[in-house]
């Protein structure tokens, strides 16, 4: 291109520049629509087109139609939202942004799931573009709406780029109004992860969780720590997962959620285990036992699969006799009516040799 489409918009009227903008993000250059989006009669709309037909921005098509120019409108929906002066934008900016993200908001919320993922594919370039113009003149909560909608369907849109990009309107969100933008990077991070993009899901959730650490309730943080530990689990960042799970443990402990806390306390020794920390562990086996055996009504199977774990740690630390002991005690919890798999997983553990290797979990030998 031999000229800069930034020095010719910066020769057009302030309210031409207004109608540029609109036709870019509604899409037309009728005065009948852009009425509907400016605070403009349409006689003054249809001059203003007039200026954008001289100066080159729209083009009249063999049947009649105008249009933009293919590469104006490139640019408009790409660079110039972030390009335009913020003196330059109008009260007429922020009625644009509202009503093209009502519009978006009306089609994000409606039609099958399959359908909106296929209309967001098609707008998602003007979709950005109207969130970026709302967040500089327009009501951040509107924009945070229709952004928590688009990111319903975000992974189902084959463009990972555009995905970055509305995880970092996301970002800018968050910056303006934190609290209320939890939810947002919560989303995010789950379209991220549908996606396969396990960096971007850790990163939106930690950064879910600093707000939610100054401005979130307890719950918000549990659930977000619950989301982000198998993604830790999952890149082999075992060192934060365990921190992960003893901020969660805490969370439980203060809620007074004891199953809860068994639970993580148990997955927690779990990955002491396979990180070899085997006696941390049992440590941590024995404090979720502990706390089984108090609830009521008791929670057998549970009870029962943490016996064995704790038996398969002090086998491996070569205890082979409270292992197998441990694997009674799982084997008398599930009494006659356990789940019978279970109960013959743990009577080969029990018939076990004690230079033998354990049969691994979940597997059974005839």
């Amino acid at each position: 291109m031999s000229f800069s489409w930034t020095d010719r918009y910066d020769t057009l009227s302030p309210k031409a520049a207004t109608v540029l903008r609109a036709t870019a993000l509604i899409g037309s250059t009728e005065p009948a629509e852009l009425v509907h989006a400016l605070d403009m009669a349409k006689d003054e709309i249809t001059d203003n087109l007039a200026e954008l037909r001289r100066t080159g921005w729209t083009r009249q098509q063999s049947d009649g139609r105008e249009t933009l120019v293919a590469e104006a409108e490139t640019w408009l929906v790409h660079d110039a939202i972030d390009v335009v002066p913020a003196e330059r934008l109008t009260a007429n900016d922020g009625h644009i942004a509202a009503r093209y993200l009502d519009h978006h908001l009306a089609r994000l919320g409606h039609g099958d799931h399959d359908a909106v993922a296929a209309w967001t594919t098609t707008h998602r370039d003007r979709l950005i573009a109207a969130l970026r113009l709302g967040l500089r003149s327009g009501d951040v909560q509107q924009v945070l709406a229709v952004a928590m909608a688009a990111s319903r369907v975000a992974s189902d849109v084959p463009d990972r780029e555009w995905r970055a990009a509305l995880m970092a309107v996301g970002e800018q969100i968050a910056r303006r109004a934190p609290a209320n933008a939890v939810d947002l990077l919560r989303a995010n991070g789950d379209a991220a992860l549908r996606s396969s993009d396990v960096t971007t899901a850790e990163r939106q959730y930690e950064h879910a969780l600093a707000i939610a650490g100054e401005h979130g309730e307890e719950k918000v943080l549990g659930d977000l720590l619950a989301a982000l530990i198998p993604v830790l689990l999952g890149r082999g960042q075992a060192s934060r997962a365990a921190d992960a799970l003893l901020d969660l443990a805490d969370l439980h402990q203060r809620a007074g959620e004891q199953h809860a806390l068994a639970d993580t306390l148990a997955r927690l020794g779990g990955l002491m285990v396979a990180c070899g920390r085997t006696e941390q562990g049992i440590t941590y086996f024995d404090q979720a036992e502990q706390l089984l055996c108090g609830l009521r009504p008791r929670d057998i199977a549970f009870e029962a699969r943490v016996a064995e774990l704790r038996g398969r740690a002090l086998w491996a630390l070569g205890n082979t006799t409270l292992g197998r002991r441990a694997f009674n005690q799982a084997l008398d919890l599930l009494g006659t009516k356990g789940n019978e798999e279970a109960r013959e997983r743990l009577r080969q553990l029990v018939r076990t040799r004690r230079d033998d290797d354990l049969p691994r979990p979940g597997t059974t030998t005839g």
